[in-house]
Order: structure tokens, then C-alpha cells, then sequence
């Protein structure tokens, strides 16, 4: 496959599995050290839905047959559910874990990802061009997909956001700043997409989502100085470190 025919879409997806799973590995190591349940939740989140960038964005390299791609799609699309589940959690433990239980909010989350899933299997199909590959799908998973990203991705980044100034040390610092405008940018885009255009990329917004996960990646390179900071009350979440 050369360059001109590479579908922009697809390398973004791909660059996205790298940057995230990145973050979901980084986690992972972390976690092993300080068994913070926050951390875990990120090193799942960040693991399964890199996962699921790689399983959308990898088969349109390796074959134009429009049906295999469809199917690898909604694959992808139920991981990332998944993965919007497992995040759910992680708001709730960031912000509401000491007023409500988690289960009515994973509830929600999860019938919701579990209907668009199985909508998404039944009537999603995709079109491969010289330089992308649209992907239809029905409108109750492109919109389920868009609110539950918009919501989840973006309280999430907010939150990062705004614990960057608590968080010890520049390393520590700029990692927050990392992770929140990740869940902040990618919330509101994934989201919007969804919502107004009913899927998830275009290819202005994939060239966009290259430069990022090339920034993203680089952020998460940066050497941890600073130990982790646990999650207590009024205290910030520890980040991803080696």
C-alpha cells in the first residue's frame, strides 16, 4: 500500500493505539507498585481501548474487503464501550464515589453500549476510498457513542485539568495537563462527530487526531520525578509513572 492510498482515518486509529495503550501500560506499571484503584482503572481504560483503535484501524491496511472491515468496526465500537464502562467507573470514583454506589451509573452506561453494540453489528457497513474508509452506522449507536464520550471523556479531562496546579512537581504537572486535554480533546471530538455527523472522524479531524496522539505519546515519555500521589480526600489522583 502506498502513501497516497493509506486511509487517514485508519493511520489515526492506529496512532491512537499506540499513545493509549502507552497510557494503559504506564498505568499498569504504576499500579503494580502502588495498588492505587484509580490507576488501575486508568491502565484498563487505557488498555481496552487501545485495543479496540487497534482492531478499527489495523484490517483496512491489510484487505479492501468492505464487509470484514464493517465487521472489524463494530468489534472496535464494543470495546470502546467497554472501555466508556470502564471509565464510567473512574468518574465516579474521581467525583461521586462518596455520595452514591456505582451501579446505577454503570447501569446506564452499560445497556446503553450494550444496545448501540448490537445495533452496530446489524446494520453498520463501511465504503473504502483511495484515502479513507466511511464507516455508517445506526443512529442510536453513533449518538449513544457520542453522549457517553462527550460526557464521560470530557468530566474526566476537566477533572485533570484541574487538579494541575495540586499536583507535585513540573513531571507531575505537565502529565496532568497530558491526560486531562486527552480526555478533553478527544471527549469533545469523538462526541461532536457523533452527534452532528453520525461517526466518529472525518478526514480533516484524523489529520488533527495524528498530530495529537503524536503529542499525547510524547507527553507520556517524560520522565516521572515525583512519586505518586494516592487519591485521598482533597487530594490529587496519582498519575501514570514508571
Amino acid at each position: 500500500m502506498d502513501i497516497p492510498t493509506v486511509p487517514l482515518n485508519s493511520l489515526a486509529w492506529v496512532f491512537g493505539t499506540v499513545a493509549l495503550s502507552t497510557l494503559g501500560y504506564k498505568s499498569w506499571r504504576s499500579w503494580q507498585k502502588t495498588k492505587d484503584p484509580f490507576t488501575g482503572y486508568i491502565a484498563w481504560f487505557g488498555l481496552i481501548i487501545g485495543l479496540s483503535l487497534g482492531i478499527i484501524g489495523i484490517p483496512p491496511f491489510l484487505t479492501h474487503d468492505e464487509k470484514f472491515i464493517a465487521t472489524a468496526f463494530s468489534t472496535g465500537l464494543c470495546l470502546t464501550f467497554l472501555a466508556l464502562l470502564v471509565q464510567s467507573r473512574v468518574v465516579w470514583w474521581l467525583m461521586l464515589h462518596n455520595r452514591i454506589p456505582f451501579w446505577p451509573i454503570g447501569l446506564v452506561v452499560g445497556l446503553a453500549g450494550l444496545y448501540a453494540s448490537i445495533q452496530g453489528f446489524i446494520h453498520t457497513y463501511a465504503i473504502y476510498v483511495p484515502n479513507f474508509v466511511y464507516y455508517e452506522q445506526p443512529r442510536a449507536a453513533s449518538l449513544t457513542l457520542g453522549i457517553e464520550a462527550l460526557v464521560i471523556f470530557g468530566a474526566t479531562g476537566l477533572f485533570f485539568l484541574r487538579q494541575v496546579f495540586r499536583q507535585p512537581g513540573l513531571p507531575a504537572k505537565l502529565k496532568s495537563v497530558s491526560v486531562g486535554l486527552t480526555y478533553t480533546i478527544v471527549g469533545s471530538s469523538v462526541g461532536i462527530n457523533n452527534i452532528v455527523n453520525g461517526h466518529g472522524a472525518t478526514p480533516q479531524s484524523s489529520v488533527f487526531n495524528i498530530i495529537f496522539f503524536t503529542v499525547l505519546f510524547a507527553g507520556l515519555m517524560i520522565p516521572q520525578i515525583a512519586a505518586p500521589v494516592r487519591i485521598q480526600k482533597h487530594q490529587p489522583p496519582a498519575l501514570p509513572a514508571e
